[in-house]
């Protein structure tokens, strides 16, 4: 039966069960807003008729609006509204009821997020084609834009909803398509994905929200892929009446401190080069904005941020000249009745958090070499600008910091770095890793014999050997310092490793005999003093390794105590005849001696 919208008095007829999920920044725990989340469909099935489907997303609405009226007083919150993308076609009737629901409950227009959601392909707009149903969204998002605070695209990465559409929406915000984020998150394919996602969205403008997150791993897997916020039951689940929930989740702190799979960001070199420009408020009148620039001659745009501090882009001179330079331009632009708001002259500009790695802050810029720079974030609100002559800046202190670490002859990261990688390593028992410590045996026989001359081209031989058999699989390499090394593995296989390992042994051992005179290499050994004085036939020069496999759920949280197992591992290493010694540390600790 097709119901006429009009005929609609009572949307609580079509009721369908609503709550409201808490959308949570994974920086600080804060909750920006809720979502509003509704049961099955009447009957359980989806409405063809869209006056019927019109109905049931404002009877939705309707509720939603009215559990966040409850609770948004005082509160800097949004709420999160879907519009199926099928009824695009009916916004202008939708707009009414929506602004009449909002009226109703006292709730300003601009705390709403509409969020566009894929259930049905956009070609059931019609028009004939996919480029005139995206030209179709795109002008109701124009006026979506005029009715709401702010636009979300849902379902990112799946179904529908791909890049043609992000480009025709540019949303505020990009909701990730839940396939991205299960538990098979934490897989290195869909991990891949979903950074990549995460970067294209950001390169947009947009905060990128990951859904229906369930389990800690997931949680950290969208982290380390620098999405932006969180909801689903990992941290809190929908409830009907959201006073019940904080508006801080303290949990949010707590694992992100001990989470540190990403490691020490950059923030200290971006907020020493970044340009903390006042930005506008998107309700500035064009006279004001007219003046800021007359005033400030030497900015050639400006930031413009939302009521909650949030960047929506920036505003730039050369898009008002036309006005500027008309002889009634900016009278005619000041005119509340014929002129132009802040917001038509927006130019949606990158954004990044200010915690992003320095590499990563370069990349999003280079994939978008006519911006005039990046807007950078923290939790989610504006906090300054970075030029791109800030940007190289940072990187030339980057690579400075980088250079003092490194050592001098490999060039290979040293101590301050791995102890940074190990400590990161030993405080996220979440996952498993390889350990390596690596160092020479016989190495002072070999350089008495041979010159210290020949003993640093070892050393370089060995450093090669560390980058093509261990960093290009993926391995972390460093030099502790003299013949020494490091090496890790996050989640990897330990046969694997081990068997990789025992490689990287066996050729060193067979290269480094090119370093020594024909009689050696045939006797097979030196005749040199050992560190006693005692001369002795000892044998040619090779390379042990102590090898700890941590396994999830270990129980070596600190650096003294790996730095214990090591140590008795290589004494044990330089007795074996095949110069290896591994152990598997487990919640047991050592868990089985090998």
């Amino acid at each position: 039966m097709t119901v006429q919208a009009s005929c609609v008095a009572d949307l609580s007829s079509l009721g369908r069960d609503v709550a409201l999920d808490p959308v949570i920044s994974l920086r600080s725990g804060r909750v920006i807003g809720y979502q509003a989340v509704a049961g099955p469909p009447p009957g359980g099935r989806e409405e063809d008729d869209l006056l019927l489907r019109e109905a049931i997303e404002a009877a939705v609405w309707s509720s939603a609006i009215a559990l966040f009226a409850a609770v948004s007083a005082g509160r800097d919150q949004r709420l999160f509204l879907g519009l199926d993308f099928g009824l695009v076609v009916r916004w202008p009737d939708m707009a009414a009821r929506l602004a009449m629901l909002l009226d109703a409950h006292g709730v300003d227009r601009r705390v709403i997020t509409l969020s566009l959601s894929e259930r049905r392909s956009i070609l059931d707009l019609g028009g004939g084609s996919g480029e005139r149903a995206l030209d179709r969204v795109a002008g109701a998002v124009v006026q979506m834009r005029g009715a709401v605070g702010s636009i979300a695209l849902d379902g990112f990465g799946g179904g529908h909803a791909g890049l043609a559409l992000l480009a025709a929406v540019k949303p505020d915000y990009v909701v990730l398509d839940p396939y991205f984020v299960s538990t098979q998150a934490i897989d290195q394919t869909r991990r891949l994905f979903l950074g990549h996602l995460v970067d294209v969205a950001h390169l947009l403008g947009a905060q990128v929200i990951a859904p229906q997150v369930e389990h800690l791993a997931d949680y950290h897997a969208c982290r380390d892929a620098g999405c932006d916020l969180v909801r689903g039951p990992v941290l809190a689940k929908p409830d009907r009446d959201p006073r019940r929930l904080p508006e801080v989740y303290p949990q949010v702190a707590a694992l992100n401190a001990t989470s540190q799979r990403r490691g020490r960001g950059d923030q200290h070199l971006v907020a020493a080069q970044m340009d903390e420009i006042d930005p506008l408020m998107i309700s500035t009148k064009m006279a004001d904005v007219f003046e800021r620039f007359r005033r400030q001659k030497d900015r050639t745009f400006f930031p413009v941020v939302d009521e909650r501090g949030e960047p929506l882009g920036i505003v730039r001179e050369v898009d008002l000249k036309e006005y500027t330079y008309s002889l009634y331009g900016k009278d005619l632009i000041g005119n509340k009745a014929l002129g132009r708001t802040l917001s038509a002259f927006l130019t949606r500009c990158p954004r990044v958090d200010i915690d992003t790695r320095a590499e990563k802050i370069l990349e999003a810029f280079s994939t978008t070499p006519s911006s005039d720079g990046l807007i950078i974030t923290q939790d989610g609100r504006y906090r300054g600008f970075l030029t791109a002559a800030s940007l190289l800046r940072v990187i030339n202190d980057k690579n400075l910091e980088v250079a003092r670490d490194q050592n001098p002859l490999t060039r290979l990261p040293g101590n301050t770095v791995i102890n940074t990688e190990l400590g990161e390593i030993l405080a996220d028992d979440r996952q498993g890793a390889s350990l390596v410590y690596l160092d020479f045996d016989h190495f002072k026989p070999f350089n008495d014999k041979y010159g210290f001359r020949q003993g640093d081209r070892a050393i370089l031989l060995f450093a090669d050997l560390l980058r093509s058999q261990l960093a290009e699989a993926g391995f972390f390499i460093g030099h502790v310092g003299g013949d020494d090394f490091f090496a890790a593995l996050r989640e990897g296989v330990p046969a694997a490793v081990t068997a990789r390992i025992r490689a990287l042994i066996d050729k060193f051992a067979a290269d480094v005999t090119a370093f020594y005179d024909d009689e050696t290499r045939q006797a097979g050994c030196v005749l040199a003093r050992d560190r006693d004085g005692i001369e002795r036939r000892l044998p040619l020069l090779s390379v042990s390794a102590a090898l700890v496999h941590l396994a999830p759920g270990h129980a070596i949280g600190d650096l003294d105590r790996i730095g214990g197992v090591i140590a008795r591992l290589k004494k044990a290493a330089k007795q074996s005849p095949c110069h290896l010694a591994e152990t598997v540390a487990g919640p047991d600790i050592l868990v089985e001696e090998l």
